[in-house]
């Protein structure tokens, strides 16, 4: 048997947008699939070691493993290429201590819109799961950072804003935001996670386009999800903020009107506080750029000669700077080229529609 013609997908280059959802589809239904395998307790001989080996095989093994190969197989790209594509670009100090104050602020809406988002939930019958954790220990929180935030600040965006989005560009900077949001959501396979996760997703891709940088994403998203962990691991052993979600909800414990006053302000407060950050580091990020591009320019025109005062005229499109989120479409994918788009989502819907119906019976 010729074995060589089972490859014959990687000799050929294909196009961003196709190899971009073709090997978000790929991962996706490689995690389907291992969903379905833990289900039947093949991890079970892993005792203790189970939560972690299974985040391992998830974030390293499928998200950011196979989301490499394949995207690097389907466009012929070497590493060096990949992650100079995909935006990973050193950004100031200053940017990181603004991406703490934007993640901060992010648990804020975050516990706020999923009390909302919950409560629509339970009309249809969603419960969400309480924590019955007691006890929690050092390394065990440890671990738990590692697997539930240093994987997936790294992996999930390396997947999600450096795959995806790279394919998603073409089709315009509205259109990947949204597109990009919505397969990260779903991506979660959860209808709990799912609102959250399409709001933050879209954040996520704006940061990157806007920046040029999927640096600042991982940065959040690490920060999002360690703060998580530490609430809980404070909560039990009774650390500072370890009351934060009680404290939080007894907002809405009050009466109707001071609630909603209160709620407003503090919200209205978060947000503004929140969009001022992202202002913030956008805007640190372009002036950089904008410094190192007026410097190559400068250097490449020094030995220039100019004549009877003669000017040059530099035509540098936004684009070219690397903020792709002026982007307008070039890209405009057949039917045939997007049916692995329709189909990630389409996979994910339904798994997460599952969700919610086997939570409800």
């Amino acid at each position: 048997m010729n074995t060589t013609k089972k490859f014959n997908v990687f000799k050929k280059k294909h196009d961003p947008f196709f190899a971009s959802t073709m090997t978000y589809l790929i991962i996706m239904i490689a995690f389907v699939g291992l969903r379905i395998f833990a289900q039947y307790g093949l991890l079970n001989f892993l005792g203790d070691f189970e939560d972690l080996a299974y985040s391992l095989i998830i974030q390293v093994g499928i998200i950011f493993g196979l989301s490499l190969l394949f995207f690097k197989g389907f466009t012929g790209k070497t590493n060096k290429e990949i992650f100079r594509e995909f935006g990973f670009k050193k950004i100031s100090v200053k940017a990181v201590f603004i991406c703490i104050g934007i993640a901060v602020c992010l648990i804020f809406l975050n516990t706020a819109f999923n009390s909302i988002y919950t409560m629509i939930l339970s009309f249809f019958g969603y419960a969400p799961a309480t924590s019955t954790i007691t006890s929690y220990t050092f390394s065990a929180f440890l671990v738990a950072i590692f697997a539930s935030a240093v994987l997936p600040g790294f992996c999930e965006e390396f997947a999600n804003r450096g795959v995806l989005l790279s394919g998603l560009k073409g089709l315009g900077a509205k259109k990947a935001i949204i597109i990009s949001g919505l397969l990260f959501g779903l991506m979660h396979f959860n209808v709990g996670q799912f609102g959250y996760a399409f709001l933050a997703g879209m954040f996520f891709a704006y940061i990157c386009l806007a920046t040029g940088s999927i640096i600042p994403g991982m940065i959040i998203h690490f920060l999002n999800n360690a703060i998580v962990e530490y609430l809980t691991f404070a909560r039990v052993n009774d650390l500072p903020f370890g009351n934060f979600y009680t404290i939080f909800g007894s907002v809405f414990s009050g009466d109707f009107l001071s609630s909603m006053v209160l709620i407003f302000v503090l919200l209205f407060s978060v947000l503004f506080l929140f969009a001022w950050l992202t202002y913030l580091l956008v805007k640190d990020t372009r002036s950089k750029r904008i410094k190192s591009i007026s410097t190559d320019i400068a250097e490449s025109l020094e030995d220039v000669k100019l004549k009877n005062g003669s000017m040059i005229k530099i035509n540098m499109p936004l684009q070219k700077m690397g903020f792709d989120i002026f982007k307008k479409q070039t890209v405009f994918p057949t039917l045939k080229q997007s049916i692995p788009l329709y189909m990630a989502i389409f996979l994910g819907a339904v798994v997460t529609v599952m969700t919610l119906i086997w939570n409800s019976i």
